[in-house]
């Protein structure tokens, strides 16, 4: 019978500090994206093992999964303040019409959008505050990407003391990317 094991559950903000010790360190297989920061990445199996960005406190984030026409993932990562909205989603254009010759737009992508929560909430719909945000890069993304965007916008509450968004990467081909966030949001993206 085989035995079956779990990872161990790690908090979050132990999980931000290992990670920022890791990027200071140099380590190659973390990439930190800092405040109004955007980068984007081929992701090559056991490369990369995390994308991050950290110390949201009412920022915005966004991270975008694609793929390359040779099948690697491509990933976009950001973080930029409330006031930079314009910045933003110009940067997000930007690294995806550098890249566009490698990009395959024929194939479905991943958008989660990480958002502090409304200071009023004005109908169920808006959970973030950053709606019209999101809205502007999701359109962008279904004209560049021909339609084919699986968007999720996600809240959070910026008074708590982890304000962290990870990306987990695998190292094998066919497992599963999967996000951890402020808010005990968890989940699935993609596949490597």
């Amino acid at each position: 019978m085989k035995k079956i094991t779990s990872t161990p559950y790690i908090p979050l903000k132990t999980l931000e500090q290992n990670l920022k010790a890791a990027a200071k360190k140099g380590a190659g297989d973390v990439i930190q994206i800092n405040m109004d920061g955007a980068k984007g990445i081929e992701l090559s199996p056991g490369k990369v093992k995390n994308i991050f960005t950290h110390d949201l406190c009412g920022c915005s984030s966004a991270f975008i999964l694609a793929r390359c026409k040779n099948g690697n993932p491509f990933a976009i990562m950001t973080h930029f303040p409330p006031d930079y909205a314009m910045v933003h989603r110009q940067e997000i254009s930007r690294i995806l019409r550098q890249n566009e010759r490698f990009i395959d737009i024929s194939k479905d992508i991943k958008f989660v959008f990480l958002s502090p929560e409304p200071y009023v909430k004005t109908s169920a719909n808006h959970k973030i505050s950053d709606v019209k945000l999101f809205n502007e890069i999701n359109t962008n993304l279904f004209e560049f990407f021909k339609g084919k965007v699986e968007s999720k916008p996600l809240s959070y509450n910026s008074k708590g003391d982890s304000r962290v968004f990870i990306i987990d990467i695998p190292s094998q081909k066919g497992e599963k990317i999967t996000y951890k966030a402020v808010g005990n949001n968890r989940g699935t993206i993609g596949i490597m």
